[in-house]
């Protein structure tokens, strides 16, 4: 039970040419293969501050791909040793699922001194950009493997660190369980998609801090105006706008409101948004055929001699209808145009409706 490995050395000054320092290692772990592993071709490709990392090639049956990981101070080596022990147990079961392969924890002397090697099989390359940036099906994949680390009863330590999630081919490869500890977890079932979860109702820290930043879930909170606001204060924008620091004029605090409302509810929720914006855009399209039959009624009363004749009829009717429009958009609220169209039904049945009152209803219109 032994690893023969080869070890690049950098090149002397005087001399191009790479050359290579053959180490012979013991196994430190019972359950290490009793073959001894033969690995060359091997090249540096992280310089870390308490381990290196080579990639080699294993020889055997077949040639494998493998990466070894070269410890040097005794800190390092308990570390890659806690490591080793849960490739040998909790992991074993996810090895070439979401894990590396485990071929074998070794200790020796190399030029470095006392060394030990963890070796794995190779997984493919470091993730690009940040966790929230990843495309939706990795990222789907991802969680699937973290809760199956979880249900392993596996803590991982570092899992918020990019450089311990791999992409090897589209699927997520985690590594790096140095400082893992065994934790039964209680998270149950994790919904993508779903409402954050409150840190005081999530079980595990891990997985709500992880989930979290891969933001997976619509966010319970958002920022208006500054301040830190509940979800719900979306429901209603005359509640949300009151939060506003007194100094803001309500009329630009209510701007505010709505325009919060509509980018949160078209990142998180888009399909809502898009029925939102169908049901405005025929909104438009109405409101442009009813200012163009206001438009004719009020060029008839321009020739009257009186701004204040009172009207009654159709015209009313007609006016009536520009009044419910314009009071509907001002609450953007289904209940709200229910009251607005009783109120214009009481204007229409119990009073008369004057010039003045249509040109103000056309403005309304015409700015909003």
């Amino acid at each position: 039970m032994s690893l023969s490995l080869l070890i690049p050395s950098p090149p002397d000054d005087d001399s191009s040419a790479m050359s290579y320092d053959r180490a012979i290692l013991q196994a430190d772990d019972p359950s290490t293969p009793s073959a001894q592993l033969i690995v060359e071709q091997t090249e540096l490709v992280h310089e870390g501050g308490e381990s290196d990392v080579y990639k080699g090639t294993l020889f055997g049956e077949s040639e494998t791909q493998v990466i070894c990981r070269l410890a040097f101070s005794r800190d390092a080596r308990h570390r890659m040793a806690n490591e080793a022990r849960f490739y040998t147990s909790k992991l074993k079961d996810l090895q070439g699922v979401w894990v590396p392969r485990y071929y074998g924890f070794y200790v020796g002397n190399t030029t470095f001194g006392l060394t030990s090697c963890l070796v794995l099989s190779y997984c493919g390359v470091r993730i690009e950009g940040e966790l929230e940036d990843l495309d939706t099906s990795f990222k789907t994949l991802l969680v699937e493997a973290v809760i199956d680390l979880h249900n392993a009863d596996v803590v991982h330590g570092n899992l918020l660190e990019d450089i311990n999630i791999l992409n090897n081919g589209g699927r997520p490869v985690i590594i790096d369980f140095k400082d893992a500890t065994e934790e039964k977890c209680q998270a149950g079932v994790v919904q993508i998609g779903a409402l954050q979860p409150d840190e005081f109702d999530f079980p595990c820290e891990e997985l709500l801090d992880f989930l979290t930043v891969l933001k997976i879930w619509k966010p319970r909170n958002f920022i208006y105006i500054g301040s830190v606001q509940h979800i719900s204060m979306m429901q209603d924008p005359r509640k949300l706008a009151a939060t506003a620091p007194d100094w803001w004029p309500w009329e630009a605090a209510m701007q505010e409101a709505y325009r919060v409302i509509l980018l949160h509810t078209k990142e998180y929720y888009p399909k809502r948004y898009k029925a939102y914006v169908a049901r405005n855009e025929k909104d438009d399209d109405d409101t442009a055929e009813l200012v163009e039959e206001l438009r004719c009624v009020t060029s008839e009363l321009t020739h009257r001699t009186s701004a204040h004749t009172p009207l009654s009829g159709t015209n009313a009717f007609d006016l009536a209808k520009l009044e419910i429009y314009a009071i509907g958009l001002e609450f953007n609220d289904e209940d709200a145009c229910a009251s607005a169209r009783l109120q214009g039904a009481r204007k229409i049945k119990g009073s008369a409706v004057t010039l003045d009152m249509a040109k103000c209803f056309i403005f309304l219109a015409h700015n909003r």
